[in-house]
């Protein structure tokens, strides 16, 4: 049984993305725009449109820039790990 989607429930979900793309990318203090279109192969004019409401996110750029989003996490995390076992033995907090 095929269940079809109403152009009002379509419209819901892409704003609903939108507005998870908005709230990511204002969540990134550390990186640009240009930086995270750069590494998401999307043009920074695009994510400064989604930003400021001009231009809806496309799943399309919604998955690539999770794909950045989790490989910073992941990146973070390592370095984070990294810089816990180089402390000395006291000043290590749980």
């Amino acid at each position: 049984m095929t269940e079809t989607v109403s152009y009002y429930q379509y419209g819901n979900a892409m704003a609903d993305l939108t507005d998870a793309v908005r709230l990511a990318l204002d969540a990134v203090p550390f990186a640009s725009l240009r930086a995270v279109a750069r590494e998401a192969g999307v043009s920074h004019v695009l994510l400064v449109k989604i930003r400021q409401g001009e231009l809806s996110a496309t799943p399309d750029v919604a998955a690539r820039l999770a794909v950045v989003f989790e490989g910073w996490a992941r990146a973070s995390q390592d370095a984070a790990r990294g810089v816990r076992r180089a402390l000395p033995r006291r000043g290590r907090k749980a």
